[in-house]
């Protein structure tokens, strides 16, 4: 039995098959020096403008993709502002060692919600699915604003999460609606942009706004740039895929054909895999019983979702004929490794330059923006390569092996780095993170047909979003354990413990400390910093090994149907 089954759709001509499907992403890579005529693809096709027009409802195209763009860098933005905001919030409601709940509520239902909202957008329409993301969106950030304690504070970060996940793949999806396949690289590339100038801007636009107005202003600041989204995409029609196929626009219709079962266990998976990895080696033991719960639970949901999926569902949520086709299982691990690598190098670098080089948090911050100008870049690159080639495989396995060597300097690191080299670095990571993302998007996206687009977008962002968010809890356990062994080894005396504690909780603290105690502390973090970073060249390793096994086709230039 073969290890992938192969898909359908690239094993036979293409004119052979438009009697069966509306329309298909790509196609073989030829084998011999026959063409295929363009006219025959027209008749095949709807014309572009006639799709485009009929989605758009007479609004320029541009100005959709601009209000779905804003929604991707206000998730991103969003999420790296809390970040900075979080010791202010648990000093006014007192509970500054619970604070973590803040990070980890948004967590959660930014990631499990994420694969539910391709198949939801395919029932009840894109547009109704984006404004929903957009309402949640609204509703959590005006709860967060107006908080009065943790408690409350805590459900309106998992409202704010369900919307901001949807902005992600709902942006994702609607675009793959609105271009060619062959385009949809250069788009994706500016959606990644989006998302790393969100990201960057984080930190010190927060840390302004604190210190004027207070963070609660943190939050209300998404809803003006929220309503410009909203405003951007409102002539964006309903249009819905499934409604299109047989007819079914009434809502009772609608909502018989939702996956609960796959919707509930898939959640249930992902929240006990995420609260396992979190909280296990940091929070709690790994042999604690509610960590072992979790990883049990992880692993008992994950095997009802596979059941539910394979023999129960009519319109599965993630339906397993896509996870055993060769690219989208090949590329969900090349996203899921790959995020991994990167989500930790976007933490650990800037704590590399504070900890190890004595940089301010604002001098670091400027260090790391180099990685926003490489993916820029890479994901821009990487969707001009592929419209004008119309190919994907080489230049995705390249960024793959880029990464792989990006990971590897960056853990060669020592105070003695000249900074060409850890900028280049830097650069290096973002270029290649931001082209394997985008073609690694397209590479899924052309091994589907168009009615799976949405679903194939969701299960894209799923395993991005999983691969980070566990890739962190790892480094991050590993860090936090080997960084407590090396200072309890090097540091004594009756003021040792306090020390400790210190430098654990609060970095800047390191350069405050006496000469001689500050260098032992410092050259702490280092060691346990490189071995932190040589786990992240590992999880690059098995994402270029992954990228070896996309099967490389042809781009074609027509708007799916």
């Amino acid at each position: 039995m073969p290890l992938f089954k192969e898909d359908e759709v690239v094993n036979q001509p293409i004119l052979a098959r438009n009697s069966n499907v509306k329309s298909y992403q790509a196609v073989d890579l030829p084998t011999d020096n026959t063409q295929t005529d363009e006219s025959d693809i027209e008749s095949v096709y709807e014309s572009n403008e006639d799709i485009i027009t009929k989605r758009l409802n007479g609004a320029k195209r541009i100005n959709v993709l601009l209000g779905l763009w804003t929604g991707v860098l206000l998730s991103a933005l969003d999420t790296s502002i809390v970040a900075v905001v979080m010791s202010q919030i648990g000093s006014e409601f007192q509970r500054s060692n619970q604070i973590v709940l803040i990070a980890t509520a948004y967590l959660l239902s930014y990631t499990a919600l994420q694969p539910l909202y391709g198949r939801i957008s395919d029932i009840f329409g894109r547009k109704s699915a984006y404004l929903f993301a957009q309402g949640a969106f609204f509703i959590g950030s005006l709860l967060c604003g107006i908080a009065p304690n943790l408690n409350f504070l805590v459900v309106a970060r998992v409202i704010a999460g369900i919307g901001g996940g949807g902005l992600n793949t709902m942006s994702s999806v609607i675009t793959s609606d609105l271009v060619t396949l062959r385009e949809r690289g250069v788009y994706q590339g500016y959606a990644n942009t989006a998302f790393a100038v969100g990201g960057s801007l984080g930190a010190p636009l927060g840390g302004w706004i604190t210190e004027r107005f207070g963070w609660r202003y943190c939050f209300y600041l998404n809803i003006p740039v929220l309503l410009l989204a909203l405003f951007l995409t409102r002539p964006l029609k309903n249009y819905n895929l499934e409604a299109e196929e047989d007819g079914s626009y009434h809502i009772t219709d609608k909502l018989k054909k939702v996956d609960y079962g796959g919707a509930l266990t898939l959640v249930t998976a992902i929240v006990c895999i995420i609260l396992a990895t979190s909280y296990g080696g940091n929070t709690l033991p790994w042999s604690h019983p509610l960590i072992i719960t979790g990883l049990v639970g992880f692993g008992v949901m994950l095997l009802c979702f596979i059941a539910v999926e394979t023999f129960v569902a009519t319109l599965p949520v993630l339906p397993m004929r896509l996870m055993i086709q060769r690219n989208p299982f090949v590329c969900s691990f090349c996203n899921f490794f790959s995020m991994m690598a990167s989500t930790t190098m976007v933490y650990f670098s800037p704590l590399y330059f504070v900890a190890v080089m004595g940089f301010s948090a604002s001098k670091a911050g400027l260090w790391v923006s180099a990685r926003v100008i490489g993916v820029s870049v890479g994901s821009i690159s990487a969707g001009r390569y592929m419209s004008s080639t119309g190919r994907f495989k080489s230049y995705m396995v390249g960024t793959y092996l880029l990464l792989t060597i990006a990971m590897f300097g960056i853990s060669t690191w020592v105070p003695s780095t000249p900074p060409w080299m850890q900028i280049g670095a830097m650069l290096l990571d973002g270029f290649s993170a931001g082209g394997g993302l985008t073609s690694s998007l397209v590479a899924m996206l052309s091994s589907v047909e168009s009615q799976d687009i949405a679903t194939i977008s969701s299960i894209s962002y799923l395993f991005r979003s999983t691969g980070g968010v566990i890739g962190l809890s790892l480094v991050s356990t590993v860090f936090q354990g080997k960084l407590k062994e090396y200072l309890e080894q090097t540091i004594t005396g009756p003021d040792a413990q306090e020390i400790i504690d210190l430098v654990r909780r609060e970095t800047s603290a390191i350069h405050t400390l006496p000469e001689e105690i500050r260098a032992v502390v410092v050259s702490c973090f280092r060691r346990a910093l490189k071995l932190s970073y040589s786990l992240t060249v590992g999880f690059a390793l098995l994402a270029f090994i992954f990228s070896l096994f996309v099967r490389g086709m042809k781009l074609h230039n027509r708007v799916s149907k």
